[in-house]
This record gives C-alpha cells, sequence and structure tokens, in this order.
C-alpha cells in the first residue's frame, strides 16, 4: 500500500525505563513506515530519558523532549505543537501494540487519510503473556461496516455502554481536530484528562471509522501505578464532572445525546461517594462538603443503579448511603 500518510504517535514518559523499549518497539516493527514518535520525558528520575535517547540516536523519526516533571497533560500538549503527521495516536509508555500491521490496518480503515478519526478495541493485559479479559467494545462487530459523525457513535455507544470509558489511546485523530481547533489538554488536572478533552474532539469528527480489531494492549496493575486516594482527586474528579456536564448542556447537539452524556459523567459522583469513607476524619469532612455542593450531579443519573443509590441519599443522606456503599463494595471483595 501507498505510504503517503504519516502517523504522530505522542508517549509521554515518566519513570516508565522499565516498559518504554517494549512500547517504542511495538511502533518500530509496524509494517507500515510514515511515522514519526515524539517522546516527552516528563521529568523522569530513573534512566526513562537515557533509553529514550539512545533510540532517537538510531532512528532519525524519533523525537525526544525532555521537561521538568509538569504531568501527562503538559507533556501531551507539548507533544502536539511538535506533531507533523497527518493523524495523531497517543501512547502510554507502559502500553504497547498488539500486532506489526496494526497501523497498517489503521490506515486502510481511514480509507487513506479521509477518516477524521479511526477507533479501534483494546485488551487489558496483567503482563506480556496473560489477558486480564480477553476483548473490549464487542459490541464494534456490528457498527465497524459503517461511517458515523462524532455526535452518531457517541449516541451508539453510551446507549449500548452506559460506563463507556474516555480512553485517549484508542483513537487515531486527524492532527487538524487539535491543531485547527486549538484544544489543549488542561494542566491543572491530575486525573480524568482524557475524560476532560476526549468528547469535545470526538463532537468535531463528520467521519470516524472502526477498526473491529483489537490494537491496543493496555496494562494494568503495573508497579507504581496505581491511582492513590487523595483529597486535591476529589476535587479533581468533581470539578471535571461538573464542568463537562455544565459544558455539555450548552452544546449545540441532540437532547438524547446531552442526556447520555451527563449520565455518563455523573457515573463518577457516585464513586467518590463509595470511596469516601476510605479517608480520615478531617478530609471525610471536606468531601462529603463538596458532594453536598454538587449533588445536583445525581439528577443526570440514569444508570438504574445510580438511580437506586440517589433515592437512598434522598431517604437516608448522604452520610449513611456512603456507608452502606462502603460496607457493600467491602463485602464484594471477600
Amino acid at each position: 500500500m501507498k505510504e503517503n500518510i504519516m502517523c504522530s504517535f505522542i508517549v509521554p514518559c515518566y519513570n516508565t525505563a522499565v516498559y518504554l523499549p517494549k512500547c517504542l518497539n511495538s511502533i518500530i516493527r509496524q509494517t507500515y513506515k510514515n511515522w514519526e514518535i515524539i517522546v516527552i520525558n516528563d521529568g523522569s528520575t530513573d534512566n526513562t530519558a537515557d533509553i529514550a535517547y539512545s533510540y532517537a540516536k538510531n532512528d532519525n523519526r524519533i523525537k525526544v523532549f525532555s521537561q521538568k516533571n509538569q504531568g501527562a497533560s503538559a507533556a501531551r500538549n507539548k507533544a502536539l505543537e511538535a506533531a507533523r503527521g497527518d493523524y495523531i495516536i497517543f501512547l502510554d509508555s507502559d502500553d504497547w501494540y498488539k500486532d506489526e500491521n496494526c497501523l497498517e490496518q489503521i490506515i486502510k480503515t481511514s480509507d487513506n487519510g479521509d477518516a477524521d478519526i479511526v477507533v479501534f478495541r483494546y485488551q487489558q493485559v496483567l503482563d506480556e503473556s496473560h489477558l486480564c479479559k480477553e476483548e473490549y467494545l464487542l459490541y464494534f462487530e456490528k457498527m465497524a461496516e459503517f461511517i458515523y459523525t462524532g455526535e452518531e457513535y457517541l449516541q451508539i455507544v453510551l446507549s449500548k455502554d452506559e460506563v463507556y470509558q474516555w480512553y485517549l489511546c484508542l483513537y487515531a485523530f486527524k492532527r487538524e481536530l487539535w491543531s485547527g481547533a486549538h484544544v489543549f489538554f488542561d494542566t491543572e488536572l491530575c486525573a480524568l484528562e482524557d475524560m476532560d478533552i476526549l468528547y469535545k474532539v470526538i463532537l468535531k469528527a463528520q467521519n470516524l471509522r472502526i477498526l473491529n480489531r483489537p490494537v491496543y494492549q493496555y496494562r494494568v496493575a503495573r508497579e507504581g501505578a496505581l491511582t492513590t486516594r487523595t483529597k486535591k482527586l476529589m476535587h479533581n474528579m468533581l470539578a471535571v464532572y461538573r464542568n463537562n456536564i455544565n459544558t455539555v448542556n450548552e452544546m449545540n447537539i441532540n437532547e438524547d445525546l446531552k442526556k447520555l452524556l451527563n449520565s455518563n459523567f455523573s457515573i463518577g459522583y457516585f464513586w467518590v461517594l463509595a470511596e469516601i469513607n476510605y479517608f480520615d476524619k478531617s478530609d471525610k469532612t471536606e468531601i462529603f462538603n463538596l458532594l453536598n455542593e454538587n449533588r445536583n450531579l445525581m439528577n443526570y443519573a440514569t444508570r438504574k443503579k445510580n438511580v437506586f443509590i440517589r433515592r437512598l441519599v434522598n431517604i437516608l443522606g448522604l452520610h449513611i448511603t456512603a456507608k452502606l456503599l462502603f460496607a457493600y463494595h467491602k463485602w464484594r471483595k471477600k
């Protein structure tokens, strides 16, 4: 096939020296060769930078930038400024691509660059030999033969999957969706950066196509990757949910899609409610205050489980409902 379409892989790195070679090698071995890799070393304290620069020395398609630790959002923004490809593809530095023809299949699915976005499936992997769960997004099988606008795509997937996950790395984006719209990651966020921006970019697509095969290998439970419960994280999460719902309510999209998006975003409120009893007393008081201030987020829930929890809150209050959820989750983990 002609290799006239160039792809820019964006790989932010922070202390992933153990995993980075497998990540980069999975791109280098692709049968489709018209690509560049932009590695952003985000203040790593291990030898991540040395590994990245050694790869760049041996392949001029690999570019490495180092900066003080500023987080994944700042790293991605820097890479977006440097990217020159027709398509932008994000890849976390501890993950990799399944086969050597993944990129070739993405380009074919794009119809030689006509698509604004190509979406593909993924597998969760405990290690290189073990699948955590076989595959995700299996409903893509019946969707893959059609072309969608971003609005149509979100309407369908959110109808099929109420807890649809906003994984940035499962998409190949036309660069214009980012550079032309001046879309950037919010550097103030410490979590949910993908959720904060992804739906806005998808909604800009007029030609979205689906590659119905597992391309991305998502490593779970790696050392150093566990998210620590912090008061700042809860602040961050509730702010993203609230801001997303406010943004959606102002959008010129159909009302059914607004309801689906807002219900998806409201799910996080119930997660925070279930997590609150892991905190000490002083932090718990502050987080309960945040939940009270954002109580209206529950009104957007349409998922049966969360509608039921909302009813419990209205009858029993936040504190008792939180204790019940905490006890239930501990029981389920036994």
